[in-house]
């Protein structure tokens, strides 16, 4: 069972990363989407203050964000690319 849980937990990160998320990108809209305060989970990953609002301000820029934020392109993007396809390529056959 934890090989199938870590197996899928890996493949949700490489669909993060093909639609253009590295791991500081991957962590804000995770907190923003489960609704927890800004910065709250992503600051307990060991992300630096700096790296964070280089973060917010990339996601701002490329439209996933609006201040702390989820647009709700930001929404429809992060939840059907990562989610939506995980389960499909974790039990292809």
């Amino acid at each position: 069972m934890n090989l199938l849980r870590e197996f899928r937990g890996d493949t949700h990160v490489a669909v993060c990363v093909a639609a253009g998320l590295d791991g500081v990108r991957m962590t804000v809209p995770t907190e923003r989407w489960i609704g927890w305060v800004p910065r709250s989970y992503s600051a307990t990953r060991g992300w630096s203050p700096e790296a964070l609002d280089a973060a917010y301000a990339r996601l701002e820029r490329d439209g996933w964000m609006a201040g702390d934020d989820l647009t709700a392109d930001g929404r429809a993007r992060f939840w059907s690319p990562a989610p939506g396809r995980t389960p499909r390529r974790c039990f292809q056959k």
